[in-house]
């Protein structure tokens, strides 16, 4: 089941349970899915001491063996048992390329920027296309903007990142730690 449910969705690499070990319970790549710990990872550790915590989304990541393939981003969420105990999670890795993609099909005239960011400034996706995993510098304007969790706005500065002076808009979905960026190079307006 969990293998038709990426199947259907292109966006996702992979769907996971892990037990509260950090050990695979089930995924949508292996059967029986193999006894590795995962407890260091990111979209794990960060819901084991957080009982409120509803939904997380991770650094871009490398696989790990015995899995291969392109980097991902998780989305993950904590499992609890019936006490409230931490029970495990349930984690999607998400494909950064695939939303590269679709910003590269919108985002076709000169000068276009679109980006999926978290609140502390990971690059998650972009376009034009650059390095996942790159983090804001808190300072800079997009990246101080994104610290405050501001819901949405515009701004102008130069990226850190390419040194390019961009006008930019940008949203922050109710209930997620990201926020969707859209503007264009200076030059070009």
């Amino acid at each position: 089941r969990l293998k038709q449910i990426v199947d259907d969705s292109p966006q996702m690499k992979s769907l996971w349970v892990f037990g509260a070990n950090g050990r695979s319970i089930a995924n949508s790549l292996l059967l029986p899915s193999p006894s590795l710990d995962f407890s260091d990872r990111d979209y794990f550790s960060s819901h084991i001491d957080t009982p409120g915590k509803d939904l997380f989304i991770g650094d871009v990541l490398r696989p790990r063996l015995p899995y291969a393939g392109v980097d991902f981003f998780s989305i993950s969420r904590r499992r609890n048992a019936p006490d409230g105990r931490f029970a495990g999670v349930i984690q999607v890795s998400m494909l950064p390329e695939y939303f590269e993609t679709f910003y590269d099909r919108i985002g076709r005239e000169d000068g276009a920027y679109l980006a999926l960011l978290r609140d502390d400034g990971v690059i998650l996706a972009r376009h034009p296309a650059g390095t996942a995993a790159l983090r804001l510098d808190p300072q800079s304007p997009l990246g101080s903007v994104l610290a405050t969790k501001s819901e949405s706005g515009v701004l102008t500065g130069m990226s850190p990142v390419d040194g390019v002076t961009r006008r930019v808009a940008h949203t922050r979905p109710p209930n997620y730690t990201v926020h969707l960026v859209a503007g264009y190079d200076n030059a070009e307006i």
